[in-house]
């Protein structure tokens, strides 16, 4: 149990995380995202699922906020570490997301829905793209967190 409550924060992540993975299978069903099969039109299907996932990735993590933040104002590092690892598993879908909604016109109606990408290659162009923009904003936030620890480190060495 002590166990536990020193990876509280790891385990929150995780549970935000599964969270976004039950509301994005189960709870946008009902969204009118235009979308059809894979084999009838296929940059819109992954277009419908990539967004459906975004939705609910964003939901998540504004909900992850907050509790991360009551659940650990009095531990900073524990809050931060938290939205470290929620950024590591919502971030990809959320900058999916972001390059969906600039791709795309009228996405939540069917009919009027449009795109500028027209092949299903164009889109793994973007998927590519939004990994590349995922692992950016990850090694800043990895390169962030260590060099905090250091100058914490540092300035507790010049103190005594």
């Amino acid at each position: 149990m002590e166990n536990f409550k020193k990876n509280l924060h790891i385990w929150l992540a995780l549970g935000f995380y599964l969270i976004s993975s039950l509301i994005f299978f189960y709870g946008l069903n009902w969204l009118p995202v235009k979308s059809g099969s894979p084999w009838d039109n296929p940059p819109w299907y992954f277009i419908g699922v990539d967004f459906k996932r975004f939705i609910a990735s964003v939901f998540c993590l504004l909900l992850a906020v907050p509790v991360s933040y009551i659940l650990f104002k009095n531990e900073l590092r524990k809050f931060r570490d938290a939205l470290l690892f929620m950024g590591v598993w919502l971030l990809s879908p959320i900058t999916q997301g972001v390059l969906i909604i600039l791709k795309t016109k009228n996405i939540f109606d069917t009919e009027l829905a449009t795109t500028t990408i027209q092949t299903h290659e164009e889109y793994l162009i973007i998927k590519d793209w939004s990994l590349y923009v995922f692992i950016t904003i990850g090694v800043f936030l990895v390169a962030y967190r260590i060099w905090l620890q250091k100058s914490k480190t540092d300035n507790a060495d010049f103190e005594q």
